[in-house]
């Protein structure tokens, strides 16, 4: 049980750069401008390893049994939907419609405003009920309408900061730092709003599932690793509200390593 949740946790980390590549590159066919030229190429790159994190999840599969404590059956519904069966089909959906859409955006592109239209608008469903899956299901007792928003913003940040590093690996550092600069800040700060609000819910609210949730987050390893995550994005939208920072080519590459 702890090795499939060691390997879930390393698989999703690595599914999420190319998920968060491709939701970047469908609002860019739909956005034209001055940033798609300064990273589209890095993230179409990215977007392209969604066939590999696919395979990487494989095991995933043959170790639901242990990975997950699949509760009791109360209703026909709940015994079809929360079943290692149902698990896998939805998770073997989900990456074959991403694969689709990688194929559609990067390889082929045509029609690239109604695919990543239609795209934009099936992705957020889906993604909620797979981040459901792969994450909240872990902890059955804990509800968040809101964690789907969460995942979905580390994705895309995590992608951005990916592709800002590649470009730069690559001697395309950004040449529009401002720009750059701005959707990072903009896209941290995302991040920020979506882990506080669930947070701010059950705080507000008293709501026990949530409390308790939150309780076993403060014990063991999580007494630092929490501060370390934290600290390390509030650092950074700190040092992006300053011009000189957002307009410094090493300090936004460092910023996003």
């Amino acid at each position: 049980g702890a090795a499939g949740r060691a390997w879930l946790a390393g698989s999703v980390l690595w599914a999420s750069a190319p998920i968060g590549a491709l939701v970047l590159l469908m609002i860019m066919r739909l956005v034209p401008g001055a940033w798609t030229q300064e990273l589209a190429p890095a993230l179409e790159r990215v977007a392209l390893l969604i066939a590999p994190a696919a395979l990487l999840f494989a095991p995933v599969l043959f170790a639901l049994g242990h990975i997950y404590a699949w509760p009791e059956a109360d209703t026909a519904f709940r015994g079809a939907y929360l079943s290692p069966l149902a698990y896998g089909l939805r998770t073997l959906l989900w990456f074959a419609g991403l694969g689709g859409l990688a194929f559609l955006i990067v390889i082929r592109r045509v029609r690239a405003a109604a695919v990543a239209s239609i795209g934009l608008i099936a992705f957020l469903p889906m993604a909620t009920l797979i981040s459901t899956d792969w994450l909240l299901f872990l902890d059955a007792g804990y509800a968040s309408s809101g964690f789907a928003l969460y995942v979905t913003s580390a994705q895309v940040l995590q992608a951005f900061a990916l592709a800002v590093v590649l470009a730069a690996m690559n001697g395309a550092a950004p040449q529009r730092t401002g720009l750059v600069g701005g959707l990072l800040l903009t896209l941290l700060l995302l991040w920020t709003y979506f882990i506080f609000m669930p947070y701010f819910i059950t705080w507000s609210d008293n709501l026990p599932a949530g409390v308790r949730w939150y309780q076993r987050r403060t014990q063991g390893a999580w007494t630092w690793v929490m501060p370390v995550i934290a600290g390390s994005r509030l650092a950074a939208i700190a040092a992006l509200l300053f011009k000189v920072v957002r307009n410094s080519r090493r300090a936004l590459v460092g910023l996003c390593v």
